[in-house]
């Protein structure tokens, strides 16, 4: 009785007969999911949530709960972005933390790396006032790629979940080294170069890493006191390395991709995974170290044009024109410069391609300048415009060296540019707009 064992008592005709009524246990069950939520980006793969809840019958009287996740979701809008790529993370410390007040001031956030894999799909920004890291209580919005080093995962209510380069959930598909999916790295073109000369002023501009590039490795060979720096030329804002300082040791996001700096007193090097979505302004500080700089660069990009048959290609010099007058006036030289060009697609390559029958720098040269010397004055000079980022399509930029300098009795010297006259000339520009040519592409055979 009431759970215990008792001795039956003898029915005498003077006890009362208990009946006891038991409960029935009742377990829960799910109801029908909700319809999907709208998809978290517009394009470059979002998530679209659906919920449903434990009330179909509710439990009840010790019954078990329902079995499974209370939600569900699917990707969508996976067609890439059209125009610059964003960085959906910088934005987001921008919307969440711009009126958070951190150490009793507002600061301006850039988004970090978080190495804490727990922690990856939580909103990580770094303070660009103090340096300061801060892990925010906000998970990043779904459909944010869980880390700038990794394209295989996406975050979805704060958990990192597996996805494809096809945007299927756990399909296993990756991309090669250029970014193709499934690719096998035939369609990669690795780019490197390096710049080795003596001494000079300042900063000397070295190559533009174009947007999309990706494997990016810059590297000093020698150790000096001579050091690289990165300038974006569409923002005119410094990455690394800028006003003549140089920083320490540190990782730090920009142009939407994770870098990772190294300066230990013995070697200086910088790497990314990218792709980086701007482009990047690699340019080398000469310091008062008398050796000679010596910096090597290397990144991977997909190769432009597929169609074209390397096998056959033909290798010209193609006059650039003379270069600008060593003097202003007194006499002076200048001399005549010529490019290697593949002739199937225009591209400038390795001048020991085309060897050297018809270049002869020594004697390309002629005098310039050859009237006398007046007062000094004050003039804008610009130096040729560097090769264009982009070979056809949009987004193609070139810039040039634009400086202020005053010309007395034949010499130059840079100075500040409201000396001069008129306004400053313009220092980039848009270039090569024309549409891409078009490639046949074949797929696999159908079955019979």
């Amino acid at each position: 009785m009431q759970g215990e064992c008792v001795k039956k008592p003898k029915n005498n005709g003077n006890v009362k007969t208990t009946t006891i009524v038991t409960s029935t246990v009742v377990n829960g069950g799910w109801s029908e999911y909700s319809e999907f939520s709208e998809c978290s980006f517009s394009c470059g793969t979002g998530v679209a949530i659906r919920t449903r809840q434990c009330n179909n019958p509710a439990p009840a009287d010790g019954g078990a709960d329902c079995i499974g996740s209370s939600t569900d979701f699917k990707v969508c809008n996976a067609e890439p972005c059209l125009g610059k790529k964003t960085d959906v993370r910088a934005a987001q410390c921008k919307d969440k933390l711009s009126n958070w007040r951190y150490l009793d001031r507002l600061h301006s956030w850039a988004p970090m790396e978080n190495l804490n894999s727990s922690l990856q799909c939580r909103l990580t920004c770094m303070s660009k006032n103090t340096g300061d890291v801060v892990v925010s209580e906000y998970d990043v919005i779904d459909g944010t790629r869980c880390s700038y080093d990794n394209p295989n995962g996406i975050c979805v209510q704060g958990k990192c979940q597996e996805i494809g380069c096809d945007s299927v959930l756990e399909s296993g598909k990756t991309e090669d080294l250029c970014g193709i999916c499934e690719g096998d790295n035939s369609k990669c073109r690795s780019v490197t170069g390096s710049y080795v000369k003596s001494k000079k002023k300042k900063y000397q501009r070295v190559v533009v890493i174009p947007a999309g590039a990706r494997h990016i490795e810059i590297t000093e060979v020698t150790n000096t006191k001579h050091f690289f720096a990165l300038k974006n030329p569409e923002k005119s804002s410094w990455i690394l390395n800028g006003m003549g300082k140089q920083s320490q040791s540190k990782e730090f996001v920009d142009v939407a991709s994770h870098f990772v700096y190294v300066n230990d007193g013995f070697e200086e090097k910088l790497v990314t995974y990218g792709p980086i979505s701007q482009s990047m302004l690699l340019m080398v500080f000469s310091t008062k170290d008398q050796r000679r700089a010596n910096f090597t660069y290397k990144y991977v990009l997909p190769s432009e044009d597929l169609a074209v048959s390397r096998s056959d290609d033909l290798y010209l010099w193609q006059e650039v024109g003379w270069s600008k007058c060593n003097k202003q006036c007194g006499g002076g030289w200048q001399t005549q410069s010529f490019e290697c060009r593949r002739q199937s697609d225009n591209q400038i390559v390795g001048n020991e391609l085309c060897g050297k029958a018809d270049y002869d720098p020594i004697n390309s040269r002629r005098l310039c300048n050859t009237q006398p010397c007046k007062q000094k004055r004050f003039e804008w000079q610009t130096d040729p415009w560097e090769h264009c980022t982009r070979t056809c399509g949009s987004g193609g930029i070139q810039i040039r060296g634009v400086r202020c300098i005053k010309v007395d009795k034949g010499r130059e010297n840079t100075v500040n540019n409201r000396k001069c006259p008129g306004p400053m000339p313009a220092n980039s520009q848009a270039c090569n707009n024309d549409p891409c040519p078009l490639v046949w592409r074949t797929g696999e055979w159908s079955e019979k």
